[in-house]
């Protein structure tokens, strides 16, 4: 594991329903990177967005000499493929990272979810899927899944995927600051 390097993927829901946090989503996200870019180390960030297609939006950028919106192509439209998206995800960080030498890999992995419900319109893959992937990337290779859903839908959601409940957490969308308090918590 090479120290010092961390990757974030960060999972969005770009259904319709996130329409009225969007600008808020990534005005936050983007501080928030921007307090990560200047902290010790390396970190690279993807970003997918999920609605009734999944789009890899951010591909394994360097926040070191990243700058800008990230989040200049999130858009909300459609309904919700958690599923679908967190097993794509899951599946092509981990093929990334096998394909890299062993001390090339970073040594903190975080995924991050941040959504309004729970999936409603996934085809490729079921809950099940999902959980398989978490629990195998969480005690074989230590990644850390963090989930933040509004709508009281954390718990539901987290415990049928198999994310801790320590790295679950609601909120109500006018206070989506404090989610990323959240994260802070848990990444910093």
């Amino acid at each position: 594991m090479k120290k010092n390097y961390t990757h974030i993927v960060f999972i969005l829901d770009g259904s319709g329903s996130m329409r009225e946090i969007q600008e808020s989503l990534r005005l936050q996200l983007n501080d928030y990177l921007a307090e990560l870019r200047n902290r010790p180390g390396q970190t690279i960030v993807d970003v997918y967005q999920y609605s009734d297609v999944v789009e890899h939006l951010v591909h394994s950028v360097d926040l070191s000499v990243f700058r800008g919106d990230i989040l200049e192509s999130y858009h909300c439209s459609g309904h919700t493929a958690l599923y679908d998206a967190g097993c794509l995800a899951v599946d092509t960080l981990g093929e990334q990272f096998n394909r890299m030498d062993e001390n090339e890999r970073p040594d903190r992995v975080f995924v991050v979810f941040i959504g309004d419900g729970v999936d409603n319109v996934s085809t490729r893959y079921k809950s099940q899927d999902l959980r398989d992937r978490v629990l195998h990337q969480t005690y074989i290779y230590s990644w850390q899944f963090l989930l933040g859903l509004t709508k009281f839908e954390a718990k539901l959601v987290g415990d049928r995927l198999g994310i801790s409940q320590d790295n679950q957490m609601d909120f109500e969308p006018a206070l989506l600051d404090r989610l990323f308090d959240f994260f802070r918590e848990h990444m910093l």
